[in-house]
């Protein structure tokens, strides 16, 4: 077997792999979201690299798919790591929680890319997230709170599905156990944006200028959390 990886547009490195038993050219993707090329022996690779180009937009929209996956050894919040383990003669795919590892144990014959492997995964990973956010969240809060002499009358966390957190009239802070999935600065700055509801509810100059007062870099970091979704 010869292997060449090939830098292609839009696709990045390409590995294509010259088999002797390929009678055609097959293309696939990794875990990791590598496309991988087989061809047979006989054919060259500039053949080769003209009929992926021809499938540009199939195989963009299938690396979408992969990576919208959970994957093998992947980092889940802050201190879990994601672990895949088939298992012979397991019924159905199943996901536990320790205190440093989420584990997936399902049947051999599946994928760890199996939508059902999948939901398990992200049903574990789920609770992982929030194990992490009420073990980190409420403290920091409190302790940001104290320094900036801020009153909460009470601290939730939930799973949310658009917003990283949300404040009422009453006080009471609510934040999504997915903000373990954001860097510390920005967690702090989703806690210091609830916070500052506390004093100003709705958003406006006013809201910002308080902001400001406490961050200089509230709308530098308003504008990175944009990339991020409370999703996993």
């Amino acid at each position: 077997m010869s292997v060449k990886k090939i830098p292609m547009p839009q696709l990045g490195s390409v590995a294509f792999n010259k088999r002797r038993n390929s009678r055609s050219i097959r293309i696939t993707l990794s875990h990791s979201g590598e496309v991988k090329v087989s061809l047979p022996k006989w054919v060259s690779y500039f053949e080769a690299q003209r009929f992926v180009a021809s499938k540009t937009d199939w195989i963009l929209s299938q690396k979408v798919k992969v990576d919208n996956k959970l994957l093998n050894y992947q980092t889940i919040g802050k201190y879990h790591r994601l672990v895949f383990v088939p298992v012979e003669k397991y019924l159905r795919p199943r996901g536990s929680v320790s205190k440093n590892e989420v584990t997936i144990k399902y049947p051999a014959e599946l994928e760890a890319l199996d939508e059902s492997v999948q939901t398990a995964a992200r049903r574990a990973a789920n609770k992982a997230l929030m194990n992490e956010a009420k073990q980190s969240l409420p403290g920091r809060l409190t302790q940001l709170a104290e320094e900036n002499d801020f009153r909460v009358s009470d601290i939730k966390i939930k799973l949310l599905k658009s917003r990283w957190g949300s404040c009422n009239s009453h006080n009471e802070i609510t934040l999504n156990s997915h903000l373990m999935l954001l860097p510390w600065h920005l967690v702090d700055y989703v806690l210091m944006h609830e916070l500052i509801h506390t004093k100003v509810m709705k958003h406006g100059p006013q809201f910002w200028d308080e902001f400001k007062r406490y961050e200089p870099d509230a709308l530098a970091l308003r504008k990175e959390i944009k990339n991020y979704r409370p999703t996993i």
